[in-house]
């Protein structure tokens, strides 16, 4: 069992916050800008899971990544089940990491919970930065860890992307779907809509 603790978070809490080996920009600045006790409990501490929505093992084992609804990303080391590295972001609602492990993709619900409208962002899995981020994205994703695409929509469009290259295919979508997986070779995308399942070829963007 990860560690945990029912006790009142303190300043050493937030001391320990900023001396961990590995914190994501987002954390640093929030020490920098000052950020007192208060604001740093409403974030939850790395201590306290909260309310585990997704979970991503890295391909090597070496790493569990765990998002909660309210606090944070956080990146575990399952040699010692200490906690490496986290990053202040709520409303996590899917993890996977890249097949090398060097990348975390992560889905972020709004900050109403709504999963319509969040975003997607790749972190760099050793720093926490981030690396790209998809506004205005539905907070799901395919992902197909052989080839290493990547599947959102973002805004009215739905984008296949070479983790590898960057390179982008790009398709407009009639409606924004509530989830979207990809097949393991990445040929077709599923999107779960209003009492529907639409198939796309991902190279012509046809129905199937």
């Amino acid at each position: 069992q990860l560690p945990d603790s029912p006790d009142r978070p303190g300043i050493e809490d937030i001391l320990r916050l900023a001396a961990l080996p590995v914190r994501a920009p987002e954390t640093d600045a929030l020490l920098a800008a000052g950020a007192s006790v208060d604001e740093m409990r409403m974030r939850g501490r790395p201590a306290r899971l909260g309310d585990v929505q997704a979970l991503a093992w890295s391909p090597d084992g070496r790493w569990l990544a765990t998002g909660s609804s309210a606090s944070y990303l956080r990146l575990w080391s399952t040699a010692s089940w200490s906690l490496h590295g986290f990053v202040p972001v709520a409303g996590v609602t899917q993890l996977a990491f890249t097949h090398d492990g060097g990348q975390l993709v992560v889905a972020l619900a709004d900050g109403r919970g709504d999963a319509a409208r969040g975003e997607i962002v790749i972190y760099d899995r050793t720093t926490l930065a981030r690396v790209r981020t998809f506004a205005d994205a539905v907070a799901s994703f395919g992902f197909a860890a052989g080839p290493g695409r990547l599947a959102v929509v973002s805004g009215e469009t739905f984008r296949l992307v070479d983790l590898g290259t960057g390179a982008t295919v790009t398709w407009p979508v009639a409606e924004r779907p509530h989830a979207v997986t990809l097949a393991p070779d990445a040929t077709r995308v599923a999107f779960g809509g209003r009492d529907a399942v639409t198939l796309l070829d991902t190279a012509t963007g046809a129905l199937i």
